[in-house]
């Protein structure tokens, strides 16, 4: 069983150099961006913040709450300056690598967190989005500590370890509701690990469930009262549906306003948004019933792209590249490899690895109904670096059998 003090303990400083080096280098990205915002969503949450910073209220539900209300904390106490939210941002990322570490030491050994903590702190797309505005830096934090909690409760069986991971997943449903796709898959996690007994994974899970509902209920009640109608956490999930799903998808660049036919802009005209939810909802589930081959075709097309080598984006500045996307193809695109060779390596003599393939897998699979990124993906590349280090160890060892004897392995703990 790991000893968490033991582990943090025996990685003190290789912790402390990790958190130094994450955040000098988000520092540096940080320092070398101009002072303002060039995708639309940021800026949408940076809108958001400000207004609630000066009196006038949240507006549109179309976005999850969390990243605006972080950004208004940081603007409620530093300013509402672009620069101090990024510099919170750099914190974010500095302490995912060292979350980083955690999960690989727990879920294999000490040579594969500290490597997998040392990729993290330079994995290009994680130093990114620490100067973008998204909720990717925060939900990424969030969801490693879920998961975190979520191992630690499978060695020790601490109930505080169970409510601290709904804590952290009812954070995270409120930073991104994507991980709504995950929340079935841990208690199937419980079952397959064949640790708990049937009563065990229902009380486990019923104490998880309700702790994340817990947290989200506050904001899920506003909404009720809003709307006069429940709202778990957004109203723009018919939406995003129908850009997925719909004759005009080519499943990687999706519709704009303009792409929305003049007959279904009669249909939403004078509607409510939660009423405009619903008809995009139906006009997607028509099309899924009327054309199932070409579904089936957008979703497989829409799976591939999440994991696509290198970004595809709507919009065109400076970060959309031919430079981007070498870098992308020259670090997670080496790292996917590693990654695979690490997960078909593992999956059968390590209960632990199931909790982070579901995680992936519930993700890939939810995200593919509706729409794909790389940047819907870029949380989940935490895990992927996870996997790679083991698999790049596993390779080293094979290839130096030498070294195999000095590197401590998983009964060390």
């Amino acid at each position: 069983m790991y000893c968490l003090s033991k582990i943090v303990h025996t990685q003190k400083r290789l912790l402390i150099v990790i958190f130094s080096l994450a955040f000098i280098v988000r520092l540096l990205f940080v320092a070398a961006l101009e002072n303002q915002l060039v995708w639309y969503d940021e800026i949408q949450y940076d809108a958001i913040a400000r207004s609630m910073l000066r009196g006038e209220g949240y507006g549109s539900t179309a976005f999850a709450p969390l990243q605006p209300f972080f950004l208004l904390g940081v603007y409620s106490i530093f300013g509402a300056d672009i620069l101090a939210a990024r510099l919170a941002q750099v914190l974010l990322g500095a302490l995912t690598s060292i979350v980083v570490c955690l999960v690989g030491t727990m879920v294999f050994d000490r040579n594969v967190g500290v490597l997998a903590g040392f990729i993290s702190v330079f994995y290009p797309y994680f130093v990114y989005v620490t100067g973008a505005l998204y909720p990717t830096a925060l939900f990424m934090l969030l969801l490693a500590l879920a998961i975190f909690f979520l191992l630690r409760f499978y060695d020790n069986g601490q109930k505080s370890c169970l409510i601290l991971a709904g804590v952290a997943l009812g954070l995270s449903l409120l930073a991104i509701p994507t991980v709504l796709f995950f929340l079935p898959m841990i208690p199937l996690w419980f079952l397959l690990s064949r640790k708990f007994t049937l009563k065990q994974v229902a009380a486990y899970s019923t104490i998880l469930m309700v702790v994340t509902l817990m947290v989200v209920a506050p904001w899920s009640i506003r909404n009720s009262l809003h709307y006069g109608q429940f709202v778990l956490v957004t109203t723009e999930g018919g939406h995003a549906f129908w850009q997925g799903n719909n004759p005009y998808f080519d499943g990687v660049n999706r519709p704009g306003p303009d792409d929305i036919p003049q007959e279904l802009r009669q249909k939403l005209k004078g509607l409510s948004k939660i009423e405009k939810d619903r008809v995009y909802y139906r006009e997607s589930f028509n099309f899924i019933r009327n054309k199932p081959m070409q579904f089936v075709k957008l979703y497989i097309i829409k799976f591939f792209n999440y994991w696509r080598l290198y970004p595809n984006t709507i919009s065109e500045n400076r970060f959309t590249t031919l430079k981007t996307k070498i870098i992308s193809l020259l670090t997670y695109g080496l790292l996917l490899p590693f990654a695979l060779f690490g997960i078909i390596k593992s999956v059968f003599h390590n209960k632990k690895t199931l909790l982070l393939l579901f995680l992936m897998l519930s993700f890939s699979l939810g995200y593919s109904l509706f729409l794909t990124s790389v940047r819907y993906r870029i949380p989940l590349d935490v895990y992927v670096i996870v996997f790679a280090a083991f698999g790049i160890i596993c390779v080293f060892k094979s290839v130096f059998p030498v070294w195999k004897k000095n590197l401590v392995t998983t009964s060390d703990y």
